[in-house]
């Protein structure tokens, strides 16, 4: 009876042991902090109802096992090998995997990108993540207090902030079969970088005794560059989580197409190119930097010229074009975020799972994407800062001055961009809803048509309401859209837009020859006088308050000295209109005189029919 019993005993926790493991999760039974809901149906759980997973923290329903999606975390032990090379639903919370004995290492200069084949780069990206370049913690990795300037607040970044050092995957493990459109950096041993810049400052890295010796200038000017080099590592891991996290899980999980993914994340390989070359730089000139009293201790002496190499030339060019495609895009990727959100129900799982993944615990895409259009603003914050500790009149606040005209430069190209790609997209969604029927008569004969707004060459430089004044002194509220050539005036209507009808005057004023002047004793009111050869048009506008009225005025100006000489196409239309025109009063004339004729005709038939009656009424 015991030997049977005991064999009972062993199936039953035989049973047990594989109930509990299922689908890559270690379930056991226990109490939880805080509420608990079930993963799979959204329900709440509690007492015994419930079951949680000792590696990835999800909760079930012990009825809902079955559905549960895979383990987050893979748990070394006799039930479930660990195995780098298979697919899991998404990245573990921690990058601690060993899979096989240490391979030996391909040493790699920080200095140089190093390219892989195609059939290799995403894999290679994936296993720099796994080496280290991200923290383990349940903290935010984020930049919050990259421009404060106290010591107080970078003491509290770096607090949240404190990466761990984990184990590297061996070689052959990071290969897969996955690629991405462009080359990738594989960068030298972030696990590493990331020990190297978890304390708070420099000063705190360095030995006390030397930095004790050093002067309280020189220490402040370490510990912001130093807070450079940090943000920036912090930047790289935030970077690497769009990339390995979302965008691998969005492919591989989701199973987005191309397109869809890049249109959440555009540009992210270039981003991840450039920031990992200009954190290597960094890293090389810390190295060189390094001094004899003790292995921890190095004083960095220039970093200007470093910044120059990255924010100049082919580098900045290359900045401002993959930033300004970046953030002209980021109200785009938002939305279609949100989007794919509501409509897309695996995507939506995907996101939620996610929110148990400590490595993006309480940063969502959106705030993923926010982070990367805000790095570049950072920057002159920093350099600023450097530059106040740095001796005036030395050959490194020459370089750190000029390194940040560059990267002044550069924000301002970005932000030009972005400002065009907006305002193209405004005038497309205008275009969209403007009627088709809806058409202006221009004083030269010319018909501008809806067609005209969009045509070759033609951009928005600004748009706005105004108040257009009509002759009985009455303020009608309408659209205008200056464009490169034409000021227009438009009028909603039920959604829909059409040209302005007041006082019978165009509603399209060409730029060629507009004088714009104020309006005596009206602050807020401007005079636009077309001088046409066709004949002068004046209009009196009203904007709502003094300095837009200012800027209506500036911008006007500036696109009258900018715009073409003349239009080519509004002219030959004209004549062509006018030619039409002539031959259609000549055919009308004719056909009046035919008329005319007939008419006597018909009048001389009538008088003899009378003539005839009247016979024959005398003959009765």
């Amino acid at each position: 009876m015991s030997s049977t019993r005991n064999k009972s005993k062993g199936k039953g926790k035989d049973r047990e042991a594989k109930d509990k493991l299922l689908n890559g999760h270690l379930f056991a039974s226990g109490s939880c902090l805080g509420p608990t809901v079930c993963v799979v149906c959204d329900k709440p759980a509690s007492g015994k109802d419930f079951q949680h997973c000792s590696g990835c923290t999800t909760i079930v329903h012990k009825g809902c096992k079955e559905s549960v999606p895979p383990c987050l975390k893979k748990h070394q032990d006799k039930y479930a090998p660990t195995s780098v090379r298979n697919k899991t639903a998404s990245l573990p919370q921690n990058f601690t995997v060993r899979e096989s004995p240490p391979q030996p290492r391909i040493p790699i200069s920080l200095s140089q990108p190093v390219l892989v084949p195609n059939g290799k780069r995403e894999s290679v990206m994936r296993s720099c993540s796994l080496s280290g370049s991200l923290p383990n913690n349940d903290s935010l990795l984020g930049e919050g207090s990259e421009t404060e300037s106290d010591v107080q607040k970078r003491n509290s970044q770096s607090e949240e902030l404190l990466p761990t050092p984990v184990s590297s995957v061996s070689n052959e493990s990071s290969l897969g079969d996955d690629g991405i459109d462009s080359y990738i950096l594989i960068p030298g041993d972030i696990s590493a970088d990331s020990v190297d810049y978890e304390s708070e400052s420099w000063s705190l890295t360095v030995e006390p005794k030397f930095c004790n010796k050093q002067d309280k200038r020189d220490v402040k000017r370490q510990d912001v560059i130093y807070e450079l080099m940090q943000t920036e590592l912090h930047h790289l891991q935030t970077l690497h989580i769009m990339a390995e996290v979302f965008r691998r899980g969005m492919k591989e999980e989701v199973q987005l197409d191309e397109e869809a993914v890049e249109r959440v994340f555009p540009c992210l390989d270039q981003l991840l190119l450039f920031h990992h070359g200009l954190f290597a730089a960094m890293k090389e000139r810390r190295q060189n930097s390094a001094q004899p009293q003790g292995d921890r201790n190095y004083i960095i002496q220039q970093i200007g010229d470093v910044l120059i190499q990255q924010f100049s030339d082919e580098n900045g060019e290359k900045m401002k074009q993959v930033y300004g495609e970046f953030c002209s895009r980021h109200n785009e990727a938002v939305s279609f975020f949100k989007e794919l959100q509501q409509h897309n129900k695996r995507f939506h799982s995907f996101v939620k799972q996610q929110g148990n993944n400590s490595l993006v615990r309480r940063r969502e895409i959106p705030e993923c994407i926010l982070l990367v259009t805000q790095r570049i603003t950072k920057y002159p914050v920093l350099l600023e800062r450097i530059l106040h500790y740095t001796q005036e009149e030395t050959e490194e606040h020459t370089s750190l001055s000029k390194a940040l005209a560059l990267i002044r430069e550069v924000i301002a190209a970005v932000d030009l961009r972005v400002s065009e790609y907006e305002l193209h997209q405004r005038l497309q969604e205008v275009w969209s809803r403007t009627e088709n029927r809806s058409t202006a008569k221009l004083k030269s004969g010319y018909t501008f048509r809806k067609q005209d707004m969009m045509r070759s060459g033609q951009t928005l430089r600004h748009e706005g309401l105004l108040l257009w004044k009509t002759a009985t002194g009455r303020l009608k509220d309408v659209l205008a859209l200056l464009l490169t050539d034409a000021l227009i005036f438009l009028q909603e209507k039920d959604q829909k837009y059409a040209f302005a009808t007041v006082d019978q005057k165009p509603p399209v004023i060409p730029l060629q020859k507009l004088i714009v002047r104020e309006v005596a004793n009206e602050e807020k009111g401007m005079f636009l006088i077309s001088a046409s050869s066709a004949g002068p048009e004046m209009y009196e506008v009203h904007t709502s308050s003094k300095e837009e009225r200012n800027t209506w005025m500036r911008l006007i100006r500036e696109a009258v000295e900018s715009c073409p000489e003349e239009q080519e196409e509004y002219t030959s239309e004209s004549e062509e209109e006018k030619r039409a025109a002539e031959a259609r009063f000549h055919k009308i004339l004719k056909l009046h005189e035919s008329l005319s004729s007939q008419d006597q005709q018909i009048c001389s038939c009538l008088e003899e029919k009378l003539q005839i009656y009247s016979a024959l009424t005398a003959l009765r």
